[in-house]
């Protein structure tokens, strides 16, 4: 019986080791869809005023002010190369968090088998332990 009980110990430890594995990966996957959140929050913030500067761009124009229309023009181009630094920092956080959410989904997919495996070991364990002791029974049966 010893050999069972280290095993259910090891099952145990096992269990223990990889749901701590587990708990770390889902705090990682937060901390990433935070940060999407804010990369999208940002993003939209952003558009929302490059919109602003191309109509501004537009009534100036319309009032016939070259020079501010020139100032808007280099102030939009400016918040359109932010865009884009934000729009690749927006794609990297989701390829993060993509790759974070299958690393946790492996992790599971991995406990559930080796939960499986050990399941399976502790029952031949017992069924070695139950022959044994029929043998000691038979023998103890037999006569000598």
């Amino acid at each position: 019986m010893s050999g069972l009980s280290t095993l259910q110990r090891l099952r145990t430890e096992t269990r223990d080791r990889e749901q701590q594995a587990f708990a770390r990966r889902l705090s990682e996957l937060r901390l990433a869809e935070e940060l999407l959140r804010r990369a999208s929050a940002r993003w939209e913030s952003h558009g929302g005023r490059v919109r602003e500067r191309a109509d501004a761009r537009l009534s100036a124009i319309s009032t016939g002010a070259a020079a501010t229309a020139v100032l808007h023009a280099r102030h939009e181009r400016r918040l359109r190369s932010e865009l884009e630094v934000l729009a690749f920092g927006r794609d990297v956080a989701r390829r993060e968090l993509a790759a974070r959410s299958s690393r946790r989904d492996e992790a599971r997919d991995a406990l559930a088998r080796a939960e499986a495996s050990l399941a399976v070991l502790e029952r031949l364990l017992e069924r070695r332990a139950e022959e044994a002791q029929r043998r000691r029974t038979r023998r103890a049966d037999e006569p000598q």
